[in-house]
């Protein structure tokens, strides 16, 4: 009865993905569909040979292929375009800008005071800055000159 037991591991599958026998997942996914494949300028170009009734006996034709025509608008048309396309963004953009506008926290009175006087402060303390340099500039020059 000493014998050694077992002990199967679970393994973690995730969905979509195909398993093997011992749970573990599959080196490469398989897929159900069927590939998908794209039809290249070439394989367009040669369409099966047919017949052209009327013509010469035995004369083989390829079937034409049909384009499609472009219309162009007319001026009047185009205009009226491009005014439906003026309105419109306009619209979405005043639509836009409303949106914005109630995502903004508004500050208080109180706020909006206090940030004024800093500001009118560093206006005043930069002025001030300014002046002394003019003023000392004003001078070294006027020394230079004489």
């Amino acid at each position: 009865m000493g014998g050694k037991v077992a002990i199967k591991e679970k393994v973690k599958t995730r969905p979509g993905v195909p398993q093997r026998r011992d749970g573990k997942a599959a080196s490469a996914p398989t897929s159900t569909r069927a590939p998908v494949v794209k039809k290249t300028e070439a394989a367009r170009t040669h369409a099966p040979v047919v017949k052209k009734g009327g013509g010469k006996p035995g004369v083989q034709v390829r079937p034409r292929v049909k384009v499609a025509r472009v219309r162009y608008p007319s001026p009047e048309q185009r205009l009226a375009a491009a005014f439906r396309r003026m309105y419109r963004g306009a619209v979405a953009y005043f639509r836009e800008t409303r949106l914005e506008m109630r995502k903004v926290v508004w500050p208080s009175r109180r706020e909006t005071v206090v940030y004024t006087l800093v500001v009118v402060a560093a206006t005043a303390v930069v002025g001030v800055l300014i002046w002394v340099f003019d003023i000392g500039l004003s001078a070294v020059l006027r020394t230079i000159i004489r």
